[in-house]
């Protein structure tokens, strides 16, 4: 490429950054959010349209559109004579010339990989690696498996920098041509495909590959599809060599709806890693003021009643029983601020790596994992993974849980918390499930670790590629 001007200073052109960084010189972010201009990021200068207009050389730059928004801004550009430019959307690049629409094409080049031993390899792909996939991979490392990643939208450089470095080589994934030949010159042994998107899953199923899909979230369950996507998870679920699921109640949905083979599932829970298990134990914040000091950590969703992450409710109650509520999240700033806002014992207390996490829980006295249940999702509810249950317990904090009848199974039976009643005194009962005491590395000793599961996983993999051949 020329010399290029991102257009978009958000989270897609942080990601656009690093995919672009090596293909030539980035000059100039541009951006219409007026206090982003004259700023900075990645020591990059970002300019308004006006500036553009005026610097713009059609002979020496490249001007790439790094936003969902790219049909409005590709209208701002064609508006002040700016016709041809380059779009990055799912990680994917297409090109727009002087006349007709948006073409894909390939950049840089995905050298195939070529085995130099007989050590088993794997190449994990996802648009943006989440922890999950992570822990799988470094637990699969561990056990003398080489480990490759490929991505469309975002590196772990940007995501979760902690997990960069545990990879035998990162891969961007640009163009879907390029990927398929990339994949069948390759010699990985297996694919492992993470959801969502499914539509990766569904393009790795056309390669000459064992591909297993971790299927994290069946979306059919709790939100509603446009038929394209309903036959993306349909394909992917379906006609992958293997599917992994995060429940025994979601591979059951799962086998009844697409008629899959139950040999050709296999159930891993989101465990927690045995390495993230805290290296101290931080005094406890009730200590200095005699007060109970509760935690959550993970996703927030603004404005969406019916998200099973809407806070806003549940947490003004707590703190009005006398409950502080801290928490971490890496969700926007702006909202968490207004979280924090809603009542002066709601504490937002920033995004931490995992390691930090585990060892900044065990301060507080309680984990919350009362989610927002309603109609639309509590089936949904009902079979999710327990993960954030576990990370709590991890810390050795106890958990409180809310109408989610599959998490008090799992809490009261491990005796890791209870069941919060909102028609009776939720101090009280909070009071009482800070008592509980979880005995030190509780995860390991029940086989609640990713670990305890590899070899299972190990053996699941082996014979689905026996099936494929």
């Amino acid at each position: 490429m020329k010399k290029i001007i991102l257009f978009g200073a958000g989270y897609f052109g942080e990601a656009a950054y690093d995919k672009l960084r090596k293909a030539g010189e980035i000059l100039f972010y541009a951006d219409n959010n007026q206090n982003k201009v004259g700023t900075r990021l990645h020591d990059i200068e970002i300019i308004d349209i006006s500036r553009l207009k005026q610097i713009y050389d059609a002979q020496t730059m490249d001007i790439v559109i790094s936003t969902r928004y790219f049909k409005e801004i590709g209208m701002q550009l064609e508006c002040i004579g700016i016709m041809q430019y380059y779009v990055i959307s799912d990680g994917l690049l297409y090109y727009k010339g002087q006349t007709g629409g948006l073409v894909p094409c390939s950049m840089g080049e995905m050298r195939a990989y070529k085995k130099e031993t007989n050590q088993i390899s794997i190449l994990f792909v996802q648009d943006v690696a989440c922890i999950r996939t992570h822990k799988i991979a470094n637990a699969l490392k561990k056990y003398g498996w080489k480990i490759f990643l490929a991505y469309s939208v975002a590196s772990p450089r940007q995501s979760n920098k902690e997990y960069a470095d545990i990879y035998d080589c990162i891969y961007s994934i640009n163009s879907i041509e390029q990927f398929i030949e990339f994949i069948n010159d390759s010699e990985f042994d297996y694919i492992h495909s993470s959801n969502e998107p499914d539509f990766l899953t569904m393009i790795l199923n056309h390669t000459n590959k064992t591909v297993i899909h971790d299927c994290h979230d069946l979306s059919s369950a709790y939100k509603s599809m446009s038929l394209e996507e309903l036959f993306i998870e349909f394909e992917a679920n379906k006609y992958s060599s293997g599917v992994i699921y995060t429940t025994q109640g979601i591979r059951e949905e799962a086998v009844k709806k697409f008629d899959i083979p139950i040999d050709k599932t296999f159930v891993l829970e989101n465990m927690i890693s045995e390495e993230l298990a805290p290296k101290k134990r931080l005094k406890k914040l009730s200590a200095f003021d005699n007060e109970l000091h509760c935690v959550y950590e993970g996703g927030v969703i603004p404005g969406d009643r019916e998200s099973h992450r809407y806070f806003e409710k549940i947490w003004v109650k707590l703190a009005e029983c006398g409950l502080h509520v801290h928490f971490y999240t890496n969700c926007e700033k702006q909202y968490c601020a207004y979280l924090e806002s809603l009542h002066e014992k709601i504490h937002y207390e920033g995004n931490l790596s995992s390691k930090q996490l585990a060892v900044e829980l065990t301060k507080y006295d309680v984990g919350l994992c009362i989610l927002n249940v309603t109609k639309r999702n509590k089936q949904y509810l009902e079979y999710a993974s327990p993960n954030k249950i576990q990370e709590y317990v991890n810390a050795g904090i106890p958990v409180a849980v809310g109408d989610v009848q599959s998490q008090k199974r799992f809490v009261e039976e491990n005796q890791f918390g209870k069941e919060i009643d909102f028609r009776e005194s939720i101090l009280e009962q909070f009071q009482n499930i800070a008592q509980i005491q979880i005995e030190a590395n509780a995860l390991q000793k029940k086989g609640l670790t990713f670990e305890s599961r590899i070899p299972a996983l190990a053996e699941f993999y082996n014979a689905m590629r026996k099936v494929r051949a």
